[in-house]
């Protein structure tokens, strides 16, 4: 559509004309300067020259100003996206009567590339996440579907919200993927894992190895000469995907309990059930 097309060609050629009177105004206005110089025109000449100089000058400037708002307008006849991406259904059809105070507009578009993941977190992360982001290092994320699989796309924290949610606890996150193989979809519900650090030699044992009680945080480690079971208060650090990292309460080699805990105290004789095939912790049973 180039309603504006007409109007804009015709202001262009008046600027075009007023222009090339301008140049030959100036060009007269020279040969006045060389003949006052050589006493064969009068001042007067100059003067009246001189004012249709500044005469067309003023002219060529509103000329321009002419084209620049004809040029305004004639853009306002294509609609141009402010982001690339993929349209949706249109919300108009043609024929349509549409205003530019419409609030629904003509149609959705959703960026595909890169694409946001807004998640939520327990608000006993915002600290460590701060520690994180103050370290100039990004911040990876990481989406998987719903129900488990194959990673669907890694990106970086963009945003971690100024606040957390009173009424659950919560801070909201945001992170930025790249999203080529359009694997992530707006909408789409996905299983978000943020990775804060890496823990070197960390020391761990099977999630299943770990109890609580009222006294704290604790694994039942066995004797390999007695064949017997003691229980070891630990300090527990992170648990993630099954296993339990922790920083002080059994050492590399031991041997802990992950099943029956509830049959046993400390003392009670166990006999390994199966070896598992890695790890720190094989089963016991008693």
């Amino acid at each position: 559509m180039r309603l504006a097309a007409a109007p804009l060609l015709s202001v262009v050629l008046l600027a075009s004309l007023a222009a090339s009177v301008h140049a030959n105004a100036r060009v007269d206005l020279k040969r006045y300067e060389t003949l006052i110089a050589q006493d064969a025109a009068t001042q007067q000449q100059l003067d009246t020259q001189k004012a249709l100089v500044n005469q067309l000058d003023a002219s060529v400037r509103s000329d321009e100003a002419a084209v620049n708002a004809a040029q305004v307008q004639l853009g306002f006849t294509t609609i141009t996206a402010p982001i690339s991406g993929r349209a949706g259904a249109r919300l108009v059809d043609p024929g349509n009567i549409v205003h530019a105070s419409d609030a629904t507009g003509l149609v959705v578009i959703n960026q595909i590339d890169p694409i946001s993941v807004v998640f939520m977190l327990p608000d006993d992360v915002v600290q460590e996440t701060i520690h994180a982001l103050d370290a100039r290092k990004p911040v990876l994320v990481q989406a998987f579907p719903r129900d488990g699989g194959q990673m669907l796309g890694a990106g970086t924290l963009t945003l971690l919200n100024n606040q957390i949610d009173t009424t659950t606890g919560t801070v909201q996150l945001k992170a930025s993927f790249v999203n080529g193989q359009h694997n992530l979809w707006p909408g789409q519900y996905v299983n978000v894992r943020l990775i804060l650090g890496t823990r070197a030699k960390a020391l761990t044992v099977p999630e299943q190895a770990v109890q609580r009680s009222q006294s704290g945080v604790y694994v039942y480690v066995v004797d390999d000469q007695t064949k017997t079971v003691q229980s070891r208060t630990i300090a527990l650090t992170q648990i993630q995907d099954g296993i339990a990292a922790i920083s002080s309460g059994v050492n590399a080699g031991e041997r802990v309990v992950v099943d029956g805990q509830y049959k046993l105290k400390p003392g009670s004789k166990v006999m390994e059930a199966a070896r598992t095939a890695s790890g720190a912790a094989s089963g016991a049973r008693k």
